[in-house]
């Protein structure tokens, strides 16, 4: 006697696009993030509003902030400074700093400007963060993170 015949993923083949293997959870959607114009918080507060609004409401899962190696033609803002504006302008789109050059500013200031600007988060339950600290000097690296993590768990 035989059983029913075997097909899809349980069978060896990868599940289609979109589809879980047996057994597995759905795959998770890709999320897509953009930078915003340039410029733009030098509108004002209501475009740059009105800019956040239109990217959620067009389902763009987040923003993105750049620093000093990701200006365009001279022209762009202090990583955690701009994510921190554009934060204020939006209750739930996330602001992501892609790329913040700590060699570029005094490490102990730059400790504390992470610790305020991830403190809400903190207060709100979120209990994890991803600091990728790059340093010629591992044992810098090391020491700016764990300032912050000191700085974190005093609020």
């Amino acid at each position: 006697m035989s059983g029913p015949a075997v097909t899809g993923p349980a069978a060896g083949r990868p599940a289609a696009a979109g589809q879980a293997a047996a057994g597995q959870p759905a795959p998770a959607s890709p999320r897509v993030g953009m930078f915003p114009p340039i410029g733009l918080l030098e509108q004002g507060p209501e475009t740059a509003r009105a800019f956040l609004a239109q990217v959620a409401g067009a389902g763009i899962d987040h923003i993105c902030c750049g620093d000093h190696v990701s200006f365009f033609a001279g022209v762009g803002f202090d990583g955690l400074v701009q994510a921190t504006a554009l934060a204020m302008l939006h209750p739930t789109l996330p602001i992501y700093s892609g790329v913040y050059l700590l060699p570029l500013r005094q490490p102990v200031l730059v400790a504390r400007q992470l610790a305020e600007f991830l403190a809400p988060y903190v207060g709100a339950g979120c209990a994890e963060f991803n600091l990728i600290p790059q340093s010629p000097d591992s044992d810098q690296a090391i020491a700016g993170a764990a300032v912050v993590k000191k700085l974190l768990a005093r609020k």
